[in-house]
């Protein structure tokens, strides 16, 4: 079975790829024709941090240390993303994907930046408009994330197709 990742031969009962950990397709998976449900945990949660404060629900402090942390945890995720080896032949198949993602986590970082300066301007308007960022940064990720699918399932059927010549 080839490796969807690094194109490594293996045999067909592992489920993981022994050189890249990279998890093997599975043979006659259905292609589910439902749409990907999008995910939007962590907006709603900078969404409810952002109503927190406008209410005087947190204090500064622990409003500054949620938006700081959730920079922290998007670095970390691009940081992880961008040390991914992508084997050449790959590589243009994944560049739309990766960056669709990068624009989200930008427009979230950019967000989080204009939703931290609340603290300083107490402005509603520049609080709305961070949250704004971070819903467009969202929808870039849940737009990436569906590519990833696309392609995936894509790869998946031109498995399948080839595995039976």
């Amino acid at each position: 079975m080839l490796c969807l990742m690094c194109g490594q031969d293996n045999s067909d009962e592992i489920t993981t790829c022994p050189n890249c950990d990279a998890p093997m397709p599975k043979k006659n998976a259905g292609i589910s024709s439902a749409p990907p449900q999008k995910v939007y945990e962590r907006y709603n949660l900078i969404k409810s941090y952002a109503e927190k404060i406008q209410n005087g629900d947190i204090s500064d402090e622990e409003y500054t240390k949620f938006i700081r942390s959730t920079k922290e945890i998007f670095d970390s995720k691009e940081k992880d993303i961008r040390s991914i080896e992508i084997p050449q032949e790959f590589y243009n198949d994944f560049l739309d994907e990766m960056e669709t993602g990068f624009q989200g986590l930008e427009l979230m970082r950019q967000g989080l930046d204009m939703m931290i300066q609340y603290i300083a301007i107490r402005s509603d308007e520049i609080l709305s408009q961070g949250l704004a960022f971070v819903y467009d940064g969202n929808e870039k990720i849940n737009e990436a994330m569906s590519i990833n699918r696309e392609n995936r399932r894509q790869m998946e059927e031109l498995y399948l197709d080839s595995s039976f010549m």
